[in-house]
């Protein structure tokens, strides 16, 4: 029977590094033992997927005896947590213990940065970069990947190329405005919010609009609408001259109107 691979942290979200690298080993055919922290729905999906699921703990020695036994090669990744060190020279011994002969362990690109005369203001860089001279250590074979960060879309993960594209396409269109209202001696707080609070609905639901920010800074005096648009040609349309006379009134003052390009945007809140 063939060495299982080990994973660590695969029990992540659709896009974690952990659970992807088990889906691409299960897919090449590999025998993979995973760690998770507990026993839930997230262990049982992967158990579903055919992996082997153990229930460990990176700072429990006993239980990464359990994790580690049998295994030849090894996938190591963590969380940022303060623990980092502790963690991974905990991990390291017991892999030595068990000849682990390959020892793959997910870093980060500003570690090549650091080195014995050069350091970081990061508490959890430093402790990445121990934890790397640590495996080093350790003599196991080793390999540290430093990448930058993991571009992926979760929710296009699934998607066809086709609408991956459009995706894309629809994304780099978009336009953000900002529009500024600066006042000089009569600035009035509470009369800016409830302009905001009483055009609120006017821009629910408006066709073209994704989002809009109603924002007020006290010590500047300004207030600030921040739209983002689908398109520049919408974005034109809505700020016309008729519009500009229209809010001047509203606000007691003209304001600045400033285009600029959205290079990507993120959305947590989404309705449904």
């Amino acid at each position: 029977m063939a060495s299982p691979i080990l994973v660590t942290s695969a029990a992540g979200p659709v896009g974690a590094i952990g659970r992807t690298v088990t889906e691409l080993l299960l897919k090449q055919g590999k025998a993979v033992r995973v760690m998770v922290r507990n026993e839930d729905e997230r262990a049982r999906t992967l158990r579903d997927m055919g992996a082997q699921v153990v229930v460990g703990d990176l700072l429990d020695l006993e239980s990464m005896h359990r994790v580690i036994a049998d295994c030849e090669t090894m996938y190591f990744g963590m969380s940022v947590s303060e623990a980092y060190l502790a963690a991974t020279v905990n991990v390291a011994a017991v892999a030595k213990h068990h000849g682990v002969k390959a020892f793959i362990n997910i870093s980060q690109m500003t570690l090549s940065q650091i080195s014995i005369t050069e350091t970081t203001a990061s508490p959890q860089h430093k402790l990445q970069w121990l934890s790397e001279q640590a495996l080093n250590w350790s003599g196991r074979p080793l390999v540290h990947v430093r990448p930058t960060v993991f571009l992926e879309g979760f929710f296009l993960i699934f998607t066809s190329d086709s609408v991956r594209e459009s995706h894309h396409r629809r994304e780099s269109s978009m336009i953000g405005v900002f529009v500024t209202f600066r006042y000089t001696d009569s600035f009035n707080e509470q009369a800016v919010r409830k302009i905001a609070e009483t055009a609120r609905a006017r821009f629910e639901g408006l066709p073209g609009l994704r989002s809009k920010a109603f924002t007020v800074n006290s010590g500047k005096r300004e207030a600030t609408n921040f739209y983002v648009w689908d398109s520049e040609d919408a974005a034109k349309a809505f700020f016309n001259d008729a519009l500009l006379e229209r809010v001047t009134g509203l606000y007691g003052v003209r304001p600045s109107v400033e285009f600029v390009q959205i290079a990507t945007l993120v959305e947590n809140a989404r309705k449904d």
